[in-house]
């Protein structure tokens, strides 16, 4: 869970296999488009189908592609950000990442925690990723 108007990385990566080349589609829902990355291209701004919701929002971690690291951040999240969320590589021996994102209401005594907690399933491993965001994104 993420605290309304907080930043949350979205983890996806194959393991240390360069993907810069690659094809990588987050969706969220099966329906809305969140972000494109086709063969060294994207735009996260105006991405052809890319949904209102996430215009202007979402990024990805350039450096990382060289790792198979395909992760996103939303900043400032919503409540509508609420969902199921996947990250697709169709080329790539169809890999498909899902991950559960709940986004709460922030409340005065929650302004100093900012600690999601997303539950991430990965073909059939399931398991828990506490992630403390911080100044290193």
């Amino acid at each position: 869970m993420v605290m309304a108007g907080s930043d949350v990385v979205l983890p996806c990566s194959l393991d240390n296999k360069n993907i810069e080349l690659a094809l990588f589609d987050w969706m969220k829902d099966g329906r809305q488009d969140v972000f494109l990355y086709d063969d060294g291209t994207h735009d996260n701004n105006s991405c052809p189908g890319e949904d209102e919701q996430f215009k202007g929002r979402v990024s990805h971690f350039p450096d990382e592609l060289l790792h198979g690291n395909a992760s996103i951040i939303i900043r400032n999240t919503r409540l509508s950000d609420s969902g199921s969320y996947t990250c697709d590589f169709p080329h790539i021996q169809q890999k498909r990442f899902h991950i559960e994102l709940l986004v709460a209401e922030r409340r005065a005594s929650d302004k100093d925690s900012d600690s999601p907690l997303l539950r991430k399933h990965a073909r059939n491993k399931d398991f828990d990723l506490l992630h403390r965001l911080g100044k290193t994104f």
